[in-house]
């Protein structure tokens, strides 16, 4: 029979080296949670920010991006579908600016960001355009 100290000593380093593990997994899966909505959160900022000229080299990178960014989240790749198809086929500014703000909503929805109090409109005309309210 063990003595009963070396049974103690082995509890010990087993349970430690237990609760070592359950730490670097926890902290590991937040890490990796966290990391992802960061890229997420400044793939939509990239986009947002540079929306007033949808051809600059910014928005098209961010587009291109999202596509990787966003590829386990099915809705948000047949909105980026659906908005290339729009840019391909060119069938109309109304119809290339309801693509662009269901792909907006979808994005930000997806990257945790609410659009709570923000119209379309403002989707579609930011700070910094010929449409902009003056400042003055």
């Amino acid at each position: 029979m063990p003595d009963s100290t070396f049974v103690w000593v082995g509890v010990t380093v087993v349970s430690s080296l237990v609760s070592g593990l359950i730490g670097v997994l926890v902290s590991t899966l937040a890490y990796r949670r966290l990391e992802r909505r960061r890229v997420r959160v400044d793939t939509v900022r990239k986009l947002l920010a540079n929306r007033f000229n949808m051809k600059s080299v910014a928005v098209l990178q961010a587009l291109n991006e999202a596509i990787v960014v966003f590829h386990d989240c099915p809705d948000v790749v047949r909105q980026l579908k659906a908005f290339h198809h729009v840019v391909v086929t060119r069938p109309g500014e109304e119809a290339a600016n309801d693509a662009f703000v269901s792909l907006l909503k979808v994005l930000c929805r997806r990257s945790a960001i609410t659009l709570e109090g923000v119209n379309d409109g403002y989707l579609l005309r930011p700070f910094g355009t010929d449409t902009a309210t003056s400042l003055r």
